[in-house]
């Protein structure tokens, strides 16, 4: 990847202001993650068959382990900058609004 002036620039250089982007996707992945698993439950739960639980145990499986590391990345970086990104605005846990 090269920045404006052609100079290439490594992956993991990204300023601070890409880093606080990513990390607000991040949440909102989270989120979206949830809320689609939640729908899949209630689809699932009105009529069930054995291999539609078992998709849905799948399912439910990775959309867990990918909320898990998503949770990860962005308690590391809070730990790492001093929870910084924490309350930005327009955040889901942004107490000022």
């Amino acid at each position: 990847m090269a920045d404006a002036g052609g100079v290439p620039r490594s992956r993991g250089s990204a300023g601070p202001d890409q880093e606080i982007a990513r990390l607000h996707l991040a949440r909102w992945l989270a989120v979206a993650l949830e809320f689609t698993l939640a729908a899949d439950i209630l689809r699932t739960a009105i009529a069930p068959t054995w291999e539609e639980i078992g998709k849905l145990a799948a399912i439910a499986a990775l959309r867990t382990l990918l909320n898990y590391f998503l949770q990860q990345e962005i308690e590391n970086h809070d730990r790492r900058h001093g929870n910084e990104t924490a309350a930005a605005p327009g955040d889901l846990n942004d107490s000022r609004s």
